[in-house]
């Protein structure tokens, strides 16, 4: 019941490595994710942009080529 044995020690210390490297994964993990929506997210919005861009486009175009001059 005295001081800790080597061994506790070296127990102790693996469960305090274990912790963390548990709470890095999880972060890292997280930090992916949440990049990962990010770059969809940008992603569709350009997407959507150009399609926008693309319709107007299109649509003007149609328009002042079928009133004529």
């Amino acid at each position: 019941m005295g001081t800790p044995s080597p061994r506790e020690g070296a127990v102790v210390v693996l469960m305090v490595v274990e912790v963390v490297v548990v709470v890095v994964v999880v972060v890292v993990v997280v930090v992916v994710v949440v990049v990962v929506v990010v770059v969809v997210v940008v992603v569709v919005v350009v997407v959507v942009v150009v399609v926008v861009v693309v319709v107007v486009v299109v649509v003007v175009g149609t328009v002042v080529l079928t009133r004529g001059p």
